[in-house]
């Protein structure tokens, strides 16, 4: 009886170990070094692009978005600078209200701090304005100029963070599926342009997409997930804005197919787990939402209804409008997404791949490995994730052009395109390797 017992126990631990193969033991001073790599390449800017929304033709830092982040920045020095006009909520500064060519109140791209407007925003919270403003009190900075210099090495912290978290990313992806980590990450991460532009943005704080992914590969990766901490850093992003939410939904709910985990069914039901954590930490960071603005907003609201209507008032325009963008499938649509595709995806100096020749080698890599469920479920992600923001968010992706869909590519459609070139790189580079060894 007791032979069958431990034959019984044996059996059921050797299933086990087939449903989870543990990782291949990995150096944390690989990882750092292909971390240091990544920031470097990312800091070197290897892209050379501008964008006419950026750096103003040089007066902003920004080269992406510039609008955004000097929201973020003057919501700060507000703060600071005019403490009796401190808000929970970010603001607009006069010179944003130029909303077209003739009007000749401020010059292009006058994004500049003023004191004399006050109008909130309150759509996306922007709470990240409230650390930034409490480090500013710590160092006791008082002038424009010293907190410029501050917005300069958040903006630095913002990238490093970003790139050790895309970086570890990659790097938990091959550890885990019996890839030798390699030159190829961090060559991969800083070519891919909607990286190099977003990497640093203070209003997106792309690191914070990121934090939550990451936190999935580590904890499946040491067989070990907490959905409790999944609810925080769902509530964290959220409390930033809530732009790309699909998309980071998607790539967290991704991750545990990531794993080289055989055990189908059990990827399944850890994605579904993610993904109802994930909305019911959007459900209360929206209800903490509404009664922020009803308790801290300046102009007083009767109701949490009216709080309700003020914080989410542009949401129907945003989602279920054609309001000042081509209707889905006309001219002007195709047009637009004709322009689309035809930016740069990755770019390395004069070398620049275009983002339809990555769609449609993922769509070959997707045919030609069909028996690959893994590439199957990555390239099922990068464009779901991708349409998702056009199908929820049609009017906002369409409105803002070409400068928001690099950001939501480069994190979908040119990711899985990037996990699925490390694994045919890999695969390779083996056959290469055994052919010289038998030539030895």
């Amino acid at each position: 009886m007791s032979t069958n017992k431990t034959t019984t126990a044996n059996n059921i631990n050797h299933k086990m170990s087939l449903e989870i193969k543990k990782p291949h033991n990995h150096s944390m001073y690989r990882y750092l070094i292909l971390s240091l790599l990544t920031v470097f390449l990312m800091l070197l800017d290897t892209s050379n692009l501008k964008f006419s929304y950026g750096d103003g033709n040089g007066k902003y830092q920004d080269k992406i978005d510039s609008f955004s982040e000097q929201i973020v920045r003057n919501s700060v020095k507000r703060n600071i600078l005019e403490p009796d006009k401190r808000n929970l909520f970010a603001y607009l500064s006069s010179g944003y209200w130029k909303v077209t060519p003739e009007d000749k109140s401020y010059p292009d791209y006058d994004y500049k701090y003023r004191d004399e407007s006050s109008a909130v925003i309150e759509h996306n919270m922007m709470l990240q304005t409230i650390p930034f403003t409490i480090i500013a009190e710590i160092l006791e900075l008082k002038n424009e100029r010293s907190l410029d210099e501050l917005f300069h090495y958040f903006r630095l912290i913002n990238l490093i963070c970003f790139s050790a978290l895309i970086c570890y990313i990659f790097y938990g992806y091959c550890i885990s599926n019996n890839i030798k980590p390699n030159i190829l990450i961090p060559l991969i991460i800083g070519t891919n342009v909607g990286f190099i532009y977003y990497a640093q943005n203070l209003y997106f704080i792309s690191s914070i997409v990121l934090i939550c992914p990451a936190y999935a590969m580590y904890s499946l990766i040491n067989r070990k997930i907490s959905y409790r901490i999944i609810f925080w850093l769902s509530c964290l992003y959220f409390l930033r804005g809530y732009e790309f939410a699909t998309v980071y939904t998607l790539l967290t709910c991704l991750i545990p197919f990531l794993i080289n985990d055989t055990n189908g069914n059990k990827n399944i039901i850890i994605s579904i787990k993610i993904f109802a954590t994930i909305i019911l930490a959007f459900f209360a960071i929206v209800i903490t939402h509404i009664f922020l603005v009803y308790y801290f907003h300046p102009v007083h609201f009767s109701s949490l209804r009216q709080s309700a209507e003020q914080a989410f008032g542009s949401l129907k325009l945003r989602t279920m409008s054609t309001e000042h963008v081509a209707s889905p499938f006309s001219k002007g649509f195709y047009n637009h997404m004709l322009g689309i595709f035809q930016s740069t995806a990755f770019s390395f100096y004069k070398l620049r791949i275009q983002k339809w020749v990555i769609m449609l080698a993922l769509i070959f890599f997707y045919l030609t490995n069909k028996n690959n469920n893994k590439f199957k479920i990555i390239t099922v992600y990068g464009f779901a994730a991708y349409s998702s923001w056009y199908i929820l968010a049609y009017q906002h992706i369409i409105g803002h052009g070409v400068m928001y869909d690099w950001y939501i590519y480069s994190l979908t459609i040119a990711l899985s395109f990037s996990f699925i070139i490390i694994s045919i790189t890999d695969k390779y580079l083996q056959v290469l390797n055994n052919i010289f060894k038998i030539k030895k």
